[in-house]
Order: C-alpha cells, then sequence, then structure tokens
C-alpha cells in the first residue's frame, strides 16, 4: 500500500480539506450515545493533561478511517465511501460543529476559519440524516440549533441525541478538570490526528468485509450479506434503495415492522388501516401508481416482474430515514422478540426454498446464523439467477416479518411482568397519527378461548427451546402462516398442535435403538406438513413403548414437561383449580427428582426403599428452574412441599400435582401419576382439538 493511500490528518485538515465523504446504505445508522461520546471526550482530555504533566507535545491518534474512492459522475471533489469509521467521523462532525456555534469566545482560535460544509459528509439513502447534519451545521455557522426547521420524519434522532450529549458531556468535563475550552479547541483541532486508509481500487470488499467481522469490528455477518445482496443489484439505484428500505424495516425486532417506514408508506404497503399485506408486490405497485398524478403512462406497463414492483415502491415514495418513526410514543415502545434478525433471516430463507418445494435444499440449510453467509452465498448469491433471487427474497421477508408480528407471541421488553400476547398494529381511527395494539384475533381475552392456547403453546415451544438455531417450532408456525391466504384462531392452533403432536412422536418419544425412524425436524415441517407419521405409539401399550424416552437421562427435549404442562392447564378436570389456570410458562431447564437420587439423612435399608427404575421414572420427575434444585435438590418430598406452600404462583403443573398427594411419595404414588399423566399425554396426542 503506497504512501498516498495512508495519510494522517489532523482534525482541521479532515474537516476542511476539498474531499468528500459517503456513508453507503449497507452502514449502520449513526449509533453512538453516551458511553462511546463520553469516553471520546475523556480520552482527548486526559492525554491533554497527560502532555501537560510530561511537557512533551506529541499528538493523539484517534484511530483511522478505512475508505474506498468512489467514482461518481459530475463530481469535482473525491469521493470516499466509508468502509470502517463511521461513527467517529459523524461524531467529530458533531462536536466541532457543537464548538463552532456555541464556543467562539476567543476569536483568535481556528474555529472562525473552520468551514463546515453539508456535502462534506452525505449519506446515502437516508434523508433525515442529511437534513439533519445541514441543520446542526447551517446553526453551527449562525446561532444555535433550530430543531423546530425539522419535521419528525426529517429529524435523525440519534444525530440530535448525540448532539445534546456533546452539549451536555463537554462543558461538565472540562469543568472537573479546570481546563480551559481554547486550550481543548486548539489540541482537537491541531494535535487529534487520524489516519485516512484508502484500499486499494481493486480490493474485494465483501472478503475485506468478513475479514472486519472476524476481528470482531463494526460490520456484524448481517450487515455484510447486505452489502453482499446490494452488489447484486448493482446499476438498479432504485432497487438498492428499495432494499435498504425494507431491510432497515425489518432488521429492528423490537418494533412493529409497519414502523420502519413513513406514514405514506405504511399506507401504499400496508393498506388505510395498516393492516393488510399483499402476497407479492404487484398490487402495491398498482395502488402507489394509482396515487401518482404523472402516472398514466405507467399503468399501462406490465405489472409482473417482482424486479419492477421492487423498483417502483421506492421509485414513487420519499426515501426512508434513518429513525422512521413518526411519534414519541412509536420512538419509545420496544417489544421482546423471540429471535433476533440474523437468525429470522435463515427462517425465512428456509421458507422461500420450503415454498419452492426444494427438499434437498432445505435439510441442508441450517438455522445456525453462525454460518448465515455460507448459506446465503450458497442459495441466493451464488446462482446465475441471483438478482431475482434477490428481490424475492426482500419481498418474502417483508411479508414473513409483518406475519411474525401479528401471530408470534411478544410482550414489551421494559415490562418484564408483562404476559406474552398476540398483538396487531393498526392505525388509531383512520388517522395518520398514533397507533393500536388489538388483539390479533379481535376477540376480548376473556372470550378467546383459541387465542390463549396459541399463546400457551408457543410459550411453551419458546422456553423449552431458547436458542435461536433450535426455533423450529417458529419455522413450522411462520411456514403454515405463509401458505394461507386468511388465519383463523381455530385453525392456527390446531395447525401448532399438530407440530406439537410432530414432535412429540416423530422425535422426542421415539426410542434410540427402535424400528421406528427419528424424523429430522425439516422433513416434519415441509415434506409431512406437520402431520404426526409415528401414530403406532399411540397403542394400548403406549406406557411401555414410550417409559425409555420419559425416564431421566434419556429425555432428548425439555417440551415433554411442557407440553404436558399445556395439556394439563387446558384440561377441563385442571381449570378448577385457579392457580393451575393462572400458570405461565417460564425459563425452567433442570430436571428435577421429586423423591431426591440422594436423600438428606437416607436409611439405606427398609421394604419402602426406592428402586432406581422408580427414582428416574417420568412419575418422579418434573421440570423447574436451576436454582431451585441447586436449593432443593436432597430435600425430601414433604420439606419441597413446604418450601413452595402459601406461593401465589406455581412452577410447573406436574409438580404440583405431585405435591397435592396427601401423606407420603413413594413407588406406590410415583407409579399412580406416571399412569394419569401418561393417560393425559395420549389424549392429547391422539387429537389437536380442544
Amino acid at each position: 500500500m503506497s504512501e498516498e493511500q495512508i495519510q494522517q490528518f489532523s482534525i482541521e485538515e479532515l474537516l476542511s480539506d476539498n474531499s468528500h465523504y459517503l456513508i453507503p446504505i449497507y452502514q449502520r445508522n449513526y449509533a453512538w450515545g453516551e458511553k462511546e461520546i463520553k469516553q471520546l471526550i475523556q480520552d482527548i482530555i486526559d492525554y491533554i493533561l497527560k502532555q501537560e504533566q510530561e511537557q512533551e507535545q506529541q499528538p493523539y491518534y484517534i484511530g483511522t478511517l478505512v475508505v474506498f474512492k468512489r467514482k461518481l459522475e459530475n463530481e469535482t471533489n473525491e469521493t470516499f465511501e466509508i468502509i470502517d469509521g463511521q461513527q467517529r467521523l459523524t461524531t467529530l462532525f458533531l462536536l466541532a460543529a457543537y464548538l463552532k456555534n456555541e464556543h467562539k469566545e476567543n476569536k483568535k482560535n481556528k474555529l472562525e476559519d473552520l468551514k463546515l460544509e453539508q456535502d462534506k459528509l452525505r449519506f446515502e439513502s437516508r434523508t433525515n440524516s442529511e437534513k439533519t447534519l445541514e441543520v446542526i451545521l447551517k446553526s453551527a455557522n449562525l446561532k444555535g440549533v433550530n430543531w423546530s426547521e425539522l419535521t419528525d420524519e426529517q429529524l435523525n434522532i440519534e444525530m440530535k441525541h448525540g448532539y445534546e450529549l456533546i452539549r451536555s458531556i463537554l462543558p461538565n468535563q472540562l469543568k472537573d478538570k479546570e481546563m480551559k475550552w481554547s486550550k481543548f479547541v486548539s489540541f482537537l483541532l491541531e494535535k487529534v490526528k487520524i489516519m485516512r486508509v484508502e484500499v486499494p481500487e481493486d480490493t474485494d470488499l465483501n472478503h475485506y468485509f468478513e475479514i472486519m467481522n472476524s476481528r470482531g469490528e463494526q460490520l456484524e455477518k448481517h450487515e455484510i450479506l447486505k452489502a453482499r445482496m446490494l452488489e447484486k443489484l448493482e446499476n438498479d439505484i432504485q432497487g438498492q434503495e428499495c432494499l435498504n428500505i425494507i431491510w432497515e424495516a425489518c432488521a429492528n425486532m423490537g418494533k412493529y415492522v409497519q414502523m420502519g417506514f413513513t406514514v405514506e408508506q405504511r399506507d401504499q404497503i400496508f393498506g388505510e388501516d395498516w393492516n393488510t399485506f399483499q402476497k407479492d408486490f404487484v398490487s402495491i405497485k398498482a395502488k402507489i401508481i394509482k396515487q401518482s398524478e404523472e402516472s398514466a403512462d405507467a399503468t399501462k406497463e406490465s405489472i409482473e416482474s417482482l424486479g419492477e414492483s421492487l423498483d417502483e415502491l421506492i421509485k414513487n415514495t420519499a426515501p426512508i430515514a434513518d429513525d422512521k418513526n413518526n411519534s414519541s410514543q412509536e420512538q419509545n415502545e420496544q417489544f421482546q422478540s423471540v429471535i433476533d434478525f440474523p437468525n429470522f433471516l435463515l427462517q425465512v430463507l428456509c421458507i422461500q426454498i420450503g415454498h419452492e418445494s426444494d427438499m434437498d435444499k432445505v435439510e441442508g440449510i441450517s438455522l445456525d446464523d453462525k454460518k448465515l453467509l455460507d448459506v446465503f452465498e450458497e442459495q441466493i448469491l451464488k446462482p446465475a439467477d441471483a438478482k431475482q433471487k434477490v428481490k424475492k427474497f426482500m419481498v418474502n421477508l417483508l411479508r414473513c416479518r409483518w406475519l411474525y408480528d401479528q401471530y408470534i407471541i411478544k410482550r414489551y421488553a421494559q415490562d418484564t411482568k408483562s404476559k406474552w400476547a398476540l398483538k396487531r398494529f393498526i392505525k388509531e381511527g383512520g388517522k395518520s397519527k398514533g397507533n393500536v395494539y388489538k388483539n390479533t384475533f379481535d376477540k376480548r381475552d376473556d372470550e378467546d378461548n383459541d387465542g390463549k392456547q396459541i399463546i400457551m403453546l408457543q410459550t411453551a415451544f419458546h422456553v423449552s427451546m431458547p436458542g435461536m438455531p433450535y426455533k423450529y417450532w417458529l419455522n413450522a408456525a411462520l411456514y403454515y402462516l405463509f401458505n394461507q391466504d386468511a388465519v383463523t384462531n381455530k385453525a392456527y392452533k390446531e395447525h401448532l398442535e399438530s407440530v406439537a403432536r410432530s414432535f412429540m412422536l416423530d422425535r422426542f418419544l421415539v426410542k434410540q435403538d427402535s424400528d421406528v425412524k427419528k424424523q429430522d425436524y425439516f422433513d416434519i415441517i415441509y415434506k409431512y406438513q406437520s402431520k404426526p407419521q409415528n401414530i403406532g405409539l399411540l397403542s394400548n401399550n403406549m406406557e411401555e413403548g414410550i417409559e425409555e424416552p420419559l425416564s431421566y437421562g434419556h429425555i432428548e427435549n425439555n417440551f415433554v414437561f411442557n407440553y404436558l404442562d399445556y395439556l394439563l392447564w387446558k384440561d377441563e378436570k385442571y381449570q378448577i383449580d385457579k392457580k393451575i389456570r393462572d400458570y405461565e410458562f417460564t425459563f425452567r431447564s433442570s430436571v428435577e427428582h421429586y423423591y431426591p437420587q440422594h436423600p438428606i439423612n437416607n436409611d439405606s435399608s427398609g421394604e419402602n426403599r426406592l428402586t432406581e427404575e422408580d427414582i428416574h421414572s417420568f412419575g418422579n420427575l418434573c421440570l423447574i428452574s436451576h436454582s431451585q434444585n441447586s436449593k432443593l435438590s436432597n430435600y425430601s418430598p414433604n420439606a419441597k412441599k413446604e418450601h413452595y406452600q402459601g406461593k401465589e404462583h406455581i412452577d410447573s403443573i406436574k409438580q404440583y400435582l405431585m405435591m397435592k398427594e396427601e401423606d407420603k411419595w413413594e413407588a406406590e404414588q410415583i407409579q399412580k401419576h406416571y399412569k394419569e399423566m401418561i393417560e393425559i399425554l395420549k389424549k392429547g396426542l391422539a387429537t389437536s382439538s380442544s
């Protein structure tokens, strides 16, 4: 790498030379908060004090700015695409703007001559970032920032927050260290240095991103994937911008996807109620064209191409902003999602391939995001028709995200006591402001028994399989939803129960050395459509047939306990008990022997001593939290019962029933409980009806 490709700049030189910088759409939005900004300012101040103490005049190196020279038409100045360092560069712009705006009292410092030009730093396809920076820089040359110049849609709230943090942190830091403003300004502009590293013109940027990612740098795997997809749409600027809009809207799993679009885009994509969605973009394009006054000729064109539909989405709507929300209420609302975005991408890819009936390809996909890039490279980016596959995937991503928001459990992230729920997002009263969350199936909680069972069963799945690579139940749910013209609560509940029965009968209850084949998850979901194959387990001798898979040390998945608790919870026989009626699933991972393996003060003699078979029987087991098991593991059944007595909520319905035995817990009670639980399982596995 030549000397020309590695250059050292003071902050004054960086902000004042003729080079322009472009933050591309594959980069994340501005995200520095109090921690990062405070650290940056504190490090500079501490270094100044250190230099004074040691009586040295050494520069302070703030890091590197990795760039790639972009050749843009009609550009006289050099433009560099930011590959790494955009957060730091944006913060330096905000810091210089704040100093120039509010600290001009020393007329001899270089702030007076520092020109902060708007087009010096640009944001590709992020209008509100550019508008916010424009107002900040314009104000820096006038008198104070006038935020009222920006509408909600024009304002990048994170960038404003960054500016206000600098405004709050810097004066306090200087006051604490008894440092003069002029000293800080002079050192910042003259002695703080940044290295600009220009990668060669023939650099494989995708490979570079991978290297950055493997070293824990800025870009994450899904951001690298986004960059690779954008590359497949080169020379299609509208397609790239559209991909960016959809990607950013879908990526925030803590908010409903509609919040990722402007109000106008919501009306076009999700209908006037913000609660409908088409299977493709054809009808969306038609609506957009209908709203355009200059679209008479365009309506005559074919609208069968997904590519054209994608292009039209962005062509006829305003570019989306970094912070796309339209009210402070929306900005503050966050929901706890059962999956993160990288793993959600893999879920959608499986659905896309499964929908194409390509079973061999589905079976080769892992839901582990460690393999995200490899899987997408093979399935989407490498084929000859990669461009169309990318566009098709973005359509499916948006549709799956909308289905996920409607029909998969979530709860308020800020409220740990809130319950899991199924809610849909709609426009309030037909107005363009505000938002309302209503029960997905429109019924009141006390009227929707099917809805309650959907929530309980999804929660049972979720707490049983908390790891992101093991969300096969979610894949089964989304694949079903993806293939429905309309979703009813009863049919959806029956499908989820069928998924549960398939997992139980075709995987979790199959003996290791049995002649019965243990089915692969993707075979269950895509080949057999979540319909159980191993019905033979429901024979009269089921009690003996599943004894081994349910015994201690052989239980494949904790879902066997949670599914049983689900069946007990919805059984009318047990619903009369308020504690069972109010039961909620929680994360529990420890299998407890109610009669302990090593009881305290154990008398190994006597006729009532339990056998290993009795101790490890499913009739003596229940699922509780690890902390509870650690505290109570060797206590007698009576001591455990006393510990739980008086508690308002129960940890396990199965355990609760075990504790209702009045006098003792020995072999006879264990065998009786085992048979009762097997009957409940048998009944539940035989049918999906209530």
